[in-house]
């Protein structure tokens, strides 16, 4: 069987930050069961939980067997923020909070995220206060850092083109 990790803990961060949704998360599931000729009781468990509120299916996901690589869950995490940003800018402020917080918590190792997340909210509240640069300006550095982070360094395990956009593959 392959190893499904990965993808559950992309969607696993994804639900947490608001990026993804149970539809989608069923939806993964339900695919993985339709290729898999014996696909595992954890995977099963995520496809029956359409109705369960995203923290159960978040505590579901935990629950698949596997490897994941944790820079390029982030990585998968940081290319849907950039999905959901490029849909709707409206998003941005909520987008660097939430790369603000997973850099203090650990979840951005500067050595592969860089330190700039940690002052990407902080561009948002200078432009709204008038203090420094615009909105605009604000949206267009978030974007760039998204962008920038979302894709594999060449150091990375799938730097060779393997990283696949967003949280689920394709």
């Amino acid at each position: 069987m392959v190893n499904y990790k990965e993808d559950a803990e992309a969607l696993r961060c994804g639900l947490l930050a608001g990026y993804v949704t149970v539809r989608e998360t069923v939806a993964w599931a339900d695919a993985v069961i339709a290729r898999e000729p014996a696909p595992d009781p954890a995977i099963i468990e995520v496809a029956l939980a359409g109705r369960q509120p995203p923290a159960d299916v978040v505590a579901l996901l935990r629950d698949v067997p596997g490897d994941a690589d944790p820079i390029r869950v982030r990585r998968r995490l940081l290319a849907r923020m950039l999905q959901v940003l490029d849909g709707d800018p409206t998003h941005a402020e909520r987008i660097a909070r939430w790369l603000y917080q997973l850099a203090v918590h650990g979840e951005l190792p500067e050595e592969a995220f860089g330190w700039q997340a940690y002052g990407l909210d902080d561009t948002f509240e200078l432009a709204r206060t008038g203090v420094y640069g615009s909105h605009a300006a604000a949206v267009t550095e978030l974007r760039e850092y998204l962008h920038r982070h979302s894709v594999p360094t060449a150091a990375e395990p799938g730097a060779a083109g393997d990283v696949r956009p967003g949280i689920v593959p394709e």
